[in-house]
């Protein structure tokens, strides 16, 4: 799987580099070169199996990061590692609001944060540790946002920031 800029300009990347690079050089974000497609007897597949959170999310990214670059085992690896610290054992939980019929509403606040964001942001930062890791290198993350989101990704990623003096 290849990334492109939304702006155009920067083509041709790996997961690795779009990942560190956030957004691209020309200012636009990355997106897929081409957008993957799930055959309907794959998602029966899923459905009749009633798969996990974590499980979903291991089949879903297969499609969007090359073995090449992280081999299954190890995409499966950062999937478990990030949802391993959620509040609930079925990490997302869906809600039936009866009095609207037959409604499903899922329930986003069971990460670590109680956020959302936790869903992406758990394994952004497993990610990150894969690549730092195996490549042997230390990455350092710079927010420039208010305090909340230092200690957000704080959280998140484990990491400690530094202020310069």
């Amino acid at each position: 799987m290849k990334y492109k800029s939304t702006r155009g300009t920067a083509t041709h990347k790996t997961f690795e580099e779009v990942l560190f690079a956030g957004y691209a050089e020309d200012g636009g974000l990355y997106v897929p070169t081409s957008i993957p497609k799930i055959d309907a007897n794959t998602l029966k597949a899923w459905r009749e199996k009633n798969p996990s959170y974590p499980e979903i999310v291991s089949e879903v990214i297969k499609y969007f990061i090359s073995e090449d670059e992280i081999p299954l085992v190890d995409q499966k690896e950062c999937v478990t590692k990030a949802y391993s610290k959620f509040s609930i054992p079925e990490i997302l939980r869906l809600k039936n609001l009866r009095q609207y019929g037959n409604v499903q509403v899922a329930e986003l606040f069971h990460g670590r944060t109680a956020s959302f964001k936790d869903y992406a942001l758990s394994l952004v930062g497993q990610l990150i540790e894969y690549f730092t890791r195996i490549r042997q290198q230390r990455t350092i993350i710079l927010v420039n946002k208010a305090q909340t989101d230092k200690t957000y990704f704080r959280i998140q990623f484990e990491v400690e920031f530094f202020k310069r003096a």
